[in-house]
């Protein structure tokens, strides 16, 4: 009994101490009085918001198109004359003149230069002239001395004969023929030919076979003559010595014959092999002679074109340098393409100041080749200029073409040959005028871009209609305080016509990049604080209705520069506190960031100070109460931007 009895005073005791410890918890807990937003459901919008410098959308930019001269060096001419800046001028009005005077020495250096190139082209193609007709001459004349070769050969032994020896192109095969083939061809002509002949051979051949004849007849003459002159000397009808006389007669013919036959031996076994052979070999070296006349001709008319096109080549090197320095000459004095505005071009390396490269326009001042000058902008056509950061790059589309394929199109009728194409592809590749006149129908528009609005800073209480022209695939250049944050620049056009509008002035620009599909849950987005290392997670205090808060974790969305989405770890209905940094302290490192951005950072310690709306890319600072004019809690930045599941 006395047990039960202390284990149910143990019970109050502990009882009542547990009520102590809640009552006093309760009454050190603070009462949050500050602003409350109910979490609600409905279509999220995102925008982003940047600032931004007004460009005309259409631009004729002036550019110097006068080459540099000196080796090594990118500087063309010095300005002479500039037109100020801010002119508005007409169309053909002049607008800058550099200087020419050392183009006009390399001009009068260059007429000699031409001069003389053409003297040497000019003297190079008379030479060509004089070598075709040496070389013709050559020819024929070649060509003659190989007739003439193969008529002597023919003449010596022939048509038959020759015809046969021609084929032969070796000299034991000649040996071979005369011996046993030469003899044939004779008879075989003869006998086409009555027994006629019409080869000197067979001419010298019979001459001296007559001879012998001649030779042989005597000599039988004077045999008959000295045996009956001996018989007469034996009847003693004549004296000694008159048969002694005929007897040398006799000798005198016999000696005769062997001489002539041994003509005709030599005839057949010496002159005739040397004859042919010379004459046989003077044919082949006709046809020889007659393709080497050939390659030499090629060789000399190929080297004669070669030095004339060699001069001819430098000759137009030449006048091609004397036509680029009078068009130099006439780019030196640039004149306004359309009437409007003058503006002194600034390079966004030295807008932003990252470059030390001013290139000033100036009288005196040095230009480049190449270097964009001035812009004459058309008033009427506005577009911002601005740069994204690689958080919201994204999430943001411009126009979207897609080719047409025109310009091919008049490619291949100006190859077809039709003449009511040829002239407009011609103009197309060569007339900026003209392509832009055709620019329209080079491609069709696939994609809008995405709107946007457009407040410019002179104008405040007007707000502009625009759209998403270009986004930039490839960071720009950042500043040289952030070094490491990636930016994109992006063009926002103005829809229609637009007055008072002048290059150069601030504006902000607000893109609408996208809207839920269906209704989240959305808070303010002051309510929302956390740090970066916590990632989409972050936290926010909840209002009950006795004024007590509650630490809530949240899973965050999408956002603007209002709202953020919320998803999970809220309901629908439930208050939130905005005044964040009452509950936290002033010692709390709970923020509002974008995580693993800088940009979230650097809202979060402007959002201390209170002030305005915080921009989606972790910007702006944190919002204050109208009612109570409370500052804010610490940075308006995106509390983590996501793509809707």
């Amino acid at each position: 009994m006395q047990r039960r009895l202390g284990w149910v005073i143990l019970g109050v005791v502990l009882f009542a101490g547990a009520g102590l410890v809640v009552l006093l918890a309760s009454s050190k807990a603070k009462v949050y009085d500050g602003p409350t937003a109910v979490a609600k459901k409905k279509r999220l919008q995102v925008t982003i918001v940047e600032r931004g410098t007004l460009e005309s959308a259409e631009n004729s930019d002036i550019i110097c198109r006068v080459r540099a001269t000196t080796r090594g060096s990118s500087t063309a001419s010095h300005i002479k004359w500039v037109i100020a800046d801010g002119t508005n001028v007409e169309r053909g009005e002049k607008l800058i003149e550099l200087d020419d005077s050392a183009l006009q020495e390399q001009l009068r250096d260059q007429d000699s230069k031409v001069a003389e190139a053409k003297a040497a082209w000019i003297s190079k193609k008379e030479n060509l002239i004089i070598t075709l007709s040496l070389n013709s001459s050559d020819l024929e004349k070649a060509k003659t001395d190989k007739i003439l070769a193969e008529i002597d050969l023919r003449k010596y032994v022939g048509d038959l004969a020759a015809a046969q020896l021609s084929k032969i192109q070796d000299r034991t095969k000649l040996q071979r023929y005369l011996v046993n083939e030469l003899e044939k061809d004779y008879l075989a002509e003869a006998k086409d030919l009555d027994g006629r002949s019409v080869s000197e051979f067979v001419q010298f051949k019979q001459e001296i076979e007559g001879r012998i004849e001649i030779a042989r007849s005597d000599r039988e003459m004077w045999l008959d003559r000295s045996a009956w002159s001996t018989r007469m000397v034996k009847k003693g009808l004549l004296m000694r010595s008159q048969a002694d006389s005929d007897k040398f007669r006799l000798e005198s013919a016999d000696i005769n014959l062997r001489k002539v036959q041994a003509e005709l031996d030599i005839l057949r076994k010496f002159s005739l092999e040397r004859m042919v052979t010379d004459l046989w070999s003077k044919a082949l070296e006709g046809e020889r002679a007659l393709e080497r006349v050939k390659a030499q001709n090629i060789s000399r008319e190929t080297l004669a074109r070669a030095e004339m096109e060699s001069k001819q080549s430098v000759f137009e090197q030449e006048l091609q340098k004397q036509r680029e320095i009078e068009d130099d000459l006439r780019k030196c004095v640039i004149y306004s393409p359309q009437a409007g505005m003058v503006v002194y071009y600034v390079p966004e390396s030295s807008r932003f100041g990252s470059s030390s490269n001013q290139n000033l326009i100036q009288e005196g001042e040095p230009v480049r080749e190449g270097q964009k000058m001035m812009r004459i902008p058309n008033l009427s056509r506005m577009m911002v200029s601005t740069r994204v950061h690689e958080a919201m790059v994204s999430k943001i589309r411009g126009e979207k073409y897609k080719a047409t394929g025109f310009s091919d199109a008049l490619r291949g009728g100006m190859l077809t040959g039709m003449p009511d194409l040829r002239g407009v592809s011609s103009m197309l590749a060569y007339n900026l005028e003209v392509k832009e006149q055709y620019r329209d129908q080079e491609a069709t528009l696939e994609f809008a871009g995405l709107p946007a609005i457009v407040k410019v800073d002179a104008f405040s209480t007007k707000k502009y209609d625009g759209y998403v022209k270009t986004v930039a695939t490839v960071a720009s250049q950042a500043d040289f305080l952030a070094s490491e944050v990636k930016v994109y620049t992006t063009s926002i056009a103005i829809d229609g016509s637009v007055d008072k509008l002048k290059p150069g002035m601030s504006a902000e620009v607000t893109i609408l990049a996208e809207e839920t599909g269906e209704e989240v849950l959305t808070v303010p987005i002051q309510a929302v604080v956390g740090t970066i290392s916590m990632g989409a997670k972050r936290k926010c205090f909840v209002v009950h209705e006795n004024g007590r808060t509650e630490e809530r974790d949240i899973e965050v969305g999408l956002s603007n520069d209002k709202e953020v989405e919320v998803k999970s770890g809220l309901k629908e209905g439930e208050q939130v506190a905005l005044n964040t940094r009452v509950i936290l302290g002033d010692k709390s490192d709970m923020k509002a960031a974008s995580p693993g951005k800088q940009r979230g950072e650097d809202g979060g310690k402007k959002g201390k100070q209170g002030g305005g709306a915080g921009r989606p890319t972790g910007g702006g600072s944190g919002g204050a109460d109208p009612k109570t004019s409370k500052g804010g809690a610490g940075g308006g930045g995106s509390p983590g931007l996501q793509k809707k599941e």
